[in-house]
């Protein structure tokens, strides 16, 4: 039953039973209802002065909160925290969310559309999006980019982290503390991951380089699983430049289908190459073709040592003197008081030339010297040829010249060589030639003759070896090297001829005999 009661203070209104509702109506229509539950629904408008409501309120249509006189304001709160939502004509933000118990602001929308994150204290936006711009700044208000951060000098990087279970990876400027990651430097921009991710950078939808975990770069290609002392840029399918730190050395290199993970292995089946850098000097070594990650087993080509001397697979400085073994070339740097020769040698059983000279492509009136000979800078002679000989020129210039004679008394000069015939001691076959002995020359013509009879030199000869410094694959000695051990000794200095220096003073003699025998026939 539903009853109406009316006091001094209150007109109570009462629906009896729990299914029952208190309908409002006007000309025939409701307009308002208390249910059961208490719930009030109003349909159309209703203009209050004033509302509270304890419990959930539904509102379906327009709310509309008006204020002619003020800023309209919603206030939510709680036992412990109040927060208004209004409507501030005065104010930039013309829509804010702000803190009721201090008034500071939270989040502030303009009229353009643009929208501010405050910072704790609520004067300061420091997230902000400009609508008109597009664009989104982290810790300024004018963003330069789509996505700004900025903030003035702190000891706070500004960065980026894109993460999941197995890492993070950090795009940023690091702040004064310098510490996002080992060896991080004050104020740079990084570009790093942490754990296990590596790094990928890609162009047309190609990976074109990576940086695994050990920090190794790959370009065109992923990095081998490189030994953890060595620092690798690896070029290609088989390129690399990199360095190995560790076991006492340091090794740079530069090589061809060759990585180490503790040995020195092929990355495909082919042959192999390096170039390594170690104390000072500068080591060239090759393979031939080997399977694919199967162990490499060196020949050390070509070796450049830290004193500037450079030696083939077998050259040796003393190579002049080699009797046996195998030829190769060694060029002894000048180091001011020695060296700066060349030396070439090899088994004469093999059937090559220790030197080749080849002039190609050459015709009559282009430059046809094999070789230049100078001393003191200024041309003494040289090596020509022609398609069909050559010719061993010295200087001769009449300008190079003085005291010219050409009245000398050849023939009695030439009376006194004496031509005779020997066997070199050296010649097993005990071949007899003909020759001059040269001391017996150089009293008629001392200019064929280089040396002085019974004459001796000091020779520097090695007593005992040089043993090379060994390592392994990993730049550890196993080896220590050991300086030749060498001495001096006395030899004999030989004495030389070049007989072409007595062709003049034999023309000369017989230019005297067609005199004589002209003057006996007349």
């Amino acid at each position: 039953m539903s009853t109406i009661k009316s006091s001094d203070e209150h007109l109570t209104l009462n629906a009896d039973g729990s299914s029952k509702d208190i309908k409002f109506q006007a000309n025939g229509v409701e307009k308002a209802s208390i249910d059961s539950s208490g719930n009030l629904t109003v349909s159309g408008s209703v203009t209050a002065d004033g509302l509270t409501v304890d419990g959930l309120a539904q509102l379906n249509g327009d709310l509309t909160i008006y204020d002619a006189t003020g800023d309209p304001f919603i206030k939510l709160q709680t036992d412990e925290i109040q927060y208004v939502l209004r409507v501030d004509n005065s104010a930039s933000d013309i829509f804010q969310l702000r803190d009721a118990t201090n008034s500071a602001n939270r989040i502030g929308v303009s009229t353009g559309g643009d929208i501010s994150f405050y910072e704790d204290t609520g004067t300061t936006p420091k997230f902000f999006w400009d609508s008109s711009a597009e664009k989104l700044g982290i810790g300024l208000t004018a963003p330069l980019a789509t996505l700004d951060l900025y903030k003035s000098a702190d000891t706070a990087e500004r960065a980026i982290r894109f993460g999941n279970d197995t890492g993070s990876a950090f795009v940023g400027v690091e702040g004064s503390s310098g510490n996002r990651f080992s060896g991080s430097a004050v104020n740079n921009v990084f570009l790093g991951a942490t754990s296990a991710l590596g790094l990928e950078f890609a162009t047309s939808n190609v990976v074109r380089m990576n940086i695994d975990t050990s920090g190794n770069v790959g370009i065109g290609v992923t990095p081998e699983s490189w030994h953890s002392a060595w620092t690798v840029l690896q070029l290609g399918a088989t390129g690399f430049v990199g360095q190995y730190q560790g076991g006492g050395s340091d090794i740079t290199g530069l090589g061809s289908n060759v990585y180490s993970d503790g040995t020195y292995k092929y990355i495909e089946t082919d042959q192999a190459a390096i170039i390594r850098l170690s104390d000072g000097s500068i080591i060239f070594s090759v393979a031939p073709s080997g399977t694919a990650d199967a162990a490499i087993s060196w020949t050390t080509a070509l070796t450049i040592d830290n004193t500037g001397n450079i030696l083939s697979q077998y050259g040796s400085i003393t190579g002049y003197a080699q009797t046996s073994g195998n030829g190769g070339i060694a060029y002894n740097n000048d180091d001011g008081s020695a060296g700066g020769a060349l030396v070439l040698a090899n088994d004469a059983d093999n059937g090559w030339s220790n030197i080749y000279i080849n002039k190609f492509e050459w015709s009559s009136g282009k430059d046809d010297r094999f070789m230049q000979f100078a001393m003191n800078g200024t041309s003494v002679g040289y090596i020509r040829g022609t398609t069909s000989s050559t010719s061993f020129i010295t200087s001769s210039d009449y300008r190079l010249k003085e005291n010219v004679d050409y009245t000398c008394d050849a023939t009695t000069r030439l009376k006194q060589l004496k031509p005779a015939r020997f066997n070199f001691i050296a010649d097993d076959t005990n071949t007899l030639v003909d020759g001059f002995i040269a001391h017996e020359v150089s009293s008629v013509v001392p200019e064929a003759i280089s040396g002085t009879k019974d004459a001796m030199k000091d020779e520097e000869y090695e007593v005992t070896p040089a043993v090379e410094e060994v390592r392994d694959e990993e730049g550890n000695i196993t080896t220590e090297a050991v300086e030749a051990v060498m001495g001096t000794r006395s030899v004999p200095d030989m004495q030389g001829i070049d007989q072409s220096k007595l062709v003049p003073l034999l023309v000369k003699t017989i230019q005297e005999l067609e005199a004589r025998i002209t003057a006996l026939e007349s």
